[in-house]
């Protein structure tokens, strides 16, 4: 969709595309389109599509490696336990990924000092600033961010 005016393009934004209607992966990753988050969704171990998906593959391989070693077809008791420890590998995968992710989110935001409210970068800072704070917010974007303190 295209705008002319910025105003209407962030009053689409707020009213379409807010938390409650975002589409977000398990991870924390958002899209705007639902097609782009089923696309991501495949290959992030954290989501169940992807975190099956990845379990599959790691099992996959690691039947390959078992076989090929030994050059036998592998018995059920041998199967399940490789099956365990390809879901341990992806679920520890996951979490270091979620951890990651978690760090990555908390240095990014920043905070409008004036009325609360946090923002992933510190551009949407600036323009909130801007449109909402005109008088002061020359003073604080000068200063940096307003989020020196935090």
């Amino acid at each position: 969709m295209t705008f002319n005016w910025a105003h209407i393009r962030d009053e689409h934004v707020k009213n379409k595309h807010n938390a409650e209607t975002a589409n977000t992966c398990a991870c924390g990753e958002s899209y705007v389109k639902k097609w782009q988050l089923e696309r991501h969704e495949q290959q992030c171990i954290v989501s169940p599509i992807g975190g099956a998906n990845a379990v599959k593959r790691k099992y996959a391989e690691l039947v390959q490696d078992n076989t090929r070693e030994e050059d036998v077809i592998l018995d059920p008791e041998s199967k399940a336990a490789l099956s365990t420890e390809a879901f341990n590998m992806v679920r520890e995968e996951a979490h270091k990924k979620i951890k990651s992710g978690e760090e990555s989110r908390t240095i990014e935001r920043v905070c409008c000092d004036t009325c609360g409210v946090w923002y992933k970068h510190r551009e949407s800072l600036k323009r909130h600033i801007r449109k909402k704070l005109p008088r002061s917010g020359e003073a604080i974007i000068a200063s940096g961010s307003g989020n020196e303190d935090a």
